[in-house]
């Protein structure tokens, strides 16, 4: 890999504690919890924004808050009697919950949030906690460049832009942008820009209160860097991996394990920060043998204290999710969970996010309807406990109320139109 040595980005950028409340008409987070709710670090990532203490997610086309500490998901509106109805179900709904994208965050009492104007300009707006009172604070990025992800810091919101510089196929190339967003000035700086071929560019591979790992694809050469809040030096590190797997932190012990995916390969390495090394955790071939059929998907659950969970997805003559622990001595455990979903035909899709005691994941019903390929998908929650000793405790979080393509469906996640 060339060597590239380290990057100022800009002022300091601090962890601080940022404050939600959270109401909505399926419920209300109690008041002497307010306080307590939100984050110092906050990722938008995958259509969700992750915090310490819930994630916000767009279900159906309906804004919700998932509280961690109960496992609810409450709609980010406080209107009197309100149905909850999205765009699609009511073209005239007043919900405040009804808005395209999940891209908000708490700041200062306010619900910050990233969305489109009429003509595809990305802008940053402003609302009351309980989605309220909405206002469009500043345009952000043009329409033809869109924003893939970000992290939120103290008072700077991190995120990753992309565009197109030539509309020609065959002389395409696109131009990705490191910028920095003050929250309370709403002004933007950008800090590195890249030119490359594909839309590649800045990955932001995820990290903790103090640091993000990210990765700069540039064509044929992938570099990795470890970014520091409180300095804002970015300095260069040594991954195996093709640029695109999410780390998995270990604050307490300065490491971060990643699932590297790279050459064919896929091995489970833990990188020091301290010492700067990759540590080989679980091979190719351990991967490979327990999996018992051509991996098509794999990625980290998360970390309880028997080990790393992890889940793999493998095609031989039909698709199938299997997930393992690895304990702390090396032995490979294979659990259940995959095949004892709730609802009948379903399957496992990703992980959402992973707490101290359980993992919130997507799975999934797949079906054809008006001749094409559409899905249904659930929310649910299950603990490490009960997962690592073979429990099928699950439960569901958010219920579908329509399909990918639109179609509304019943409790049951069926089509209503029945095709």
């Amino acid at each position: 890999m060339k060597k590239r040595g380290k990057r100022q980005f800009g002022s300091r950028i601090l962890a601080g504690m940022i404050v939600l409340s959270v109401c909505g008409c399926a419920g209300r987070v109690p008041q002497e919890k307010s306080a307590a709710i939100g984050s110092d670090y906050m990722e938008i990532y995958g259509g969700n924004t992750i915090t310490r203490t819930g994630y916000f997610t767009n279900a159906s086309g309906i804004l919700y808050y998932v509280d961690f500490a109960t496992q609810d998901a409450i709609p980010v509106c406080n209107k009197p009697d309100c149905r909850h109805l999205s765009k699609a179900e009511d073209a005239d709904t007043e919900c405040d919950a009804a808005i395209d994208g999940a891209r908000v965050f708490p700041y200062k009492g306010k619900l910050l949030g990233i969305g489109e104007d009429s003509k595809g300009n990305e802008e940053i707006y402003s609302s009351d906690i309980d989605g309220s009172n909405r206002k469009v604070k500043k345009k952000l990025e043009s329409s033809n460049m869109f924003i893939d992800e970000g992290v939120i810091a103290k008072d700077s919101f991190f995120y990753v832009a992309t565009m197109p510089e030539v509309d020609d196929q065959e002389n395409m190339k696109w131009i990705s942008v490191l910028k920095k967003l003050n929250l309370d000035t709403f002004e933007a700086t950008q800090l590195d820009s890249v030119e490359c071929k594909d839309a590649l560019g800045f990955q932001l591979l995820g990290g903790t209160e103090e640091y993000q790992i990210y990765s700069l694809i540039n064509d044929n050469e992938t570099l990795f860097y470890k970014l520091d809040y409180e300095s804002c030096e970015s300095e260069q590190i040594e991954l195996f991996q093709s640029g695109y797997e999410r780390i998995l932190p270990e604050e307490n012990e300065n490491s971060f394990y990643y699932l590297s995916i790279e050459g064919g390969e896929r091995n489970l390495y833990q990188y020091d920060i301290d010492s700067r090394k990759n540590k080989l955790c679980l091979e190719n071939e351990k991967i490979l043998e327990n999996a018992g059929g051509n991996i098509v998907g794999s990625d980290l659950c998360g970390k309880c204290q028997e080990g790393i969970v992890y889940w793999v997805r493998t095609w031989t003559e039909e698709r199938e999710e299997k997930m393992f622990l690895l304990d702390h001595n090396g032995k490979i455990q294979e659990l259940s969970m995959p095949q004892q979903l709730p609802v009948a035909g379903t399957h496992f899709y990703d992980v959402i996010c992973a707490t101290e005691k359980g993992m919130y994941f997507w799975y999934l019903k797949d079906f054809e309807s008006n001749g094409f390929q559409d899905n249904v998908d659930w929310q649910a929650y299950t603990e490490w406990e009960d997962l690592v000793n073979e429990k099928s405790v699950i439960k569901n979080v958010i219920n579908p109320r329509m399909t990918a393509m639109g179609e509304l469906v019943d409790e049951n996640g069926n089509p209503i139109n029945g095709q």
